[in-house]
């Protein structure tokens, strides 16, 4: 998940993370969460990021296809996809991916690039193969990654996807992203 996302998920529980490392050691990580009664609990407030997004009534309900072996990651992005207007449909791997592509239309698919069995790469340039003998318009395909070197966003880009949005998401960036691939396409925008 990465230490960012873990971080925002433990303080939004009330909870501490951390992390010491020596050098020839090794590194050690910690979590303190709380727990106890349920009355000792109230005293962390409600914080949940999703509720301060709101829904954008002007959004033309777009059909999102997300591509993502992590069920948190589904569950988040997914999430911040719901609240800004977008229908999501979700796929666990490139298999399954490639079933719902040929099978129902999107506007945009997220890709998550490393998932066991076929990665987002693969995926995509199978993706892209069924495109070009069964449709007539170019579906967006936006890379969701932790890799973040050159070299990645060149790998994207040579397999078929038409941007980038590092993980761990963050709402502004990921919300612009969308906005101006969705712009880039002629009906979308």
């Amino acid at each position: 998940m990465g230490v960012n996302l873990v971080k925002k998920l433990v303080h939004l529980a009330g909870g501490e993370l951390g992390l010491e490392s020596t050098i020839g050691s090794g590194t050690r990580a910690w979590v303190d969460l709380p727990f106890g009664p349920p009355q000792a609990q109230k005293r962390v407030a409600k914080t949940d990021f999703s509720d301060k997004l709101e829904p954008n009534p002007d959004t033309p309900a777009k059909r999102i296809l997300l591509v993502d072996d992590e069920d948190t990651n589904q569950m988040v992005i997914r999430r911040m996809l719901e609240k800004m207007g977008y229908k999501v449909q979700v796929a666990s791997g490139g298999r399954e991916a490639l079933q719902l592509f040929g099978a129902l239309t999107f506007d945009l698919v997220l890709m998550d690039c490393l998932m066991p069995g076929m990665d987002g790469f693969e995926t995509t340039k199978q993706l892209r193969k069924m495109e070009a003998q069964t449709r007539q318009t170019r579906t967006p395909i936006v890379a969701l990654t932790a890799l973040t070197r050159k070299e990645d966003q060149k790998e994207c880009e040579t397999a078929g996807m038409d941007d980038f949005i590092k993980k761990p998401v963050i709402y502004p960036e990921f919300k612009r992203t969308l906005e101006r691939v969705f712009a880039a396409v002629p009906g979308l925008g």
